[in-house]
């Protein structure tokens, strides 16, 4: 009975662990040229599985939400520092690859990673709050990290449509212009 005492924290930090990977991984997506957005929440992934297997009763574990968002917050908003918004790689994928060095193709860019990490780090504040109170209150941490994804996934949707409408647009007027 001990032993699997002594187990059950593992497998849970472990799970908690890979839930939260598996998260970001559907935001992150390829990112082939900015791999080191990706090494650096992989790297605290690995970080936090080795500290919960190394030592699971150590209560890193309830602060696991709190630091995952505060990671990816991190990691969104260094991509913003060095002008190469984490965004790009899946814009790319939808934009054909004569526009992905566009001023307004940046931009548009720019502001979706910052609503990435603005609900990263609220995320990370939020989870915090919640755990500094009551480490084991499951459903608001849970509302926490749905939220933290859903709204930003909500409000970048939208913005990015309403750029890309105004960018057909502009290229109908352009296109307009040239035949008259």
């Amino acid at each position: 009975m001990d032993g699997l005492q002594r187990r059950e924290p593992r497998v849970v930090v472990v799970g908690e662990l890979l839930q939260i990977r598996g998260a970001f991984a559907a935001v992150e997506g390829p990112q082939e040229e900015d791999a080191e957005q990706g090494a650096a929440t992989c790297a605290f992934f690995v970080v936090m599985a080795v500290v919960a297997l190394a030592d699971p009763a150590s209560g890193l574990r309830n602060w696991i939400c709190a630091l995952a968002n505060a990671t990816l917050a991190t990691t969104a908003l260094a991509s913003l520092a060095v002008r190469r918004p984490f965004t790009l790689a899946f814009a790319r994928a939808e934009v054909p690859q004569e526009f992905w060095h566009a001023p307004r193709f940046i931009r548009v860019n720019m502001v979706l990673t910052a609503i990435w990490a603005a609900a990263f780090t609220l995320g990370a504040l939020a989870c915090a709050f919640v755990v500094h109170y009551d480490h084991s209150a499951t459903a608001p941490l849970v509302t926490v990290q749905v939220l933290a994804f859903v709204v930003p996934f909500v409000l970048s949707g939208r913005y990015a449509a309403r750029a890309k409408a105004a960018a057909a647009a502009g290229q109908a007027m352009a296109r307009a212009r040239t035949t008259e």
